[in-house]
C-alpha cells in the first residue's frame, strides 16, 4: 500500500496467508455480511451482520503498518461461537 494509504479487506470470510504492508497507513480487515467504508469521516469502517452469517477471520501471514494502524474486527451475532478471529500470523504496528 502506498505510504499513508489504506488497505481494507471486508467479506463474510477473510483469510490472509501473505504479506500486507502499509507504512504510516492503515490496514483494516473485517468479517461481516455488510460493510460501509467512510473515507472522510472518523469511523473508517463499520460492519453489520445478519445473524448466523458470520464466518472466521483468519490471519496466517504478516500484516505490517509501521507508524500506522491495524484493525481486525469481526461482527458477531449473539449465538456465534468464540474464536471468530484467529491469528497465527504476525501483526506489527510500531
Amino acid at each position: 500500500v502506498q505510504e499513508a494509504g489504506l488497505a481494507a479487506f471486508v467479506a463474510p470470510h477473510v483469510t490472509n496467508d501473505g504479506i500486507i504492508e502499509a507504512r504510516l497507513g492503515r490496514v483494516q480487515i473485517g468479517s461481516g455480511s455488510h460493510a460501509t467504508i467512510d473515507l472522510y469521516g472518523d469511523g473508517l469502517m463499520e460492519l453489520a451482520l445478519d445473524e448466523g452469517r458470520a464466518q472466521a477471520l483468519i490471519n496466517n501471514g504478516l500484516i505490517m503498518s509501521d507508524g500506522g494502524h491495524i484493525q481486525i474486527e469481526a461482527a458477531a451475532a449473539k449465538d456465534i461461537v468464540d474464536n471468530l478471529i484467529q491469528n497465527t500470523g504476525t501483526l506489527k504496528a510500531n
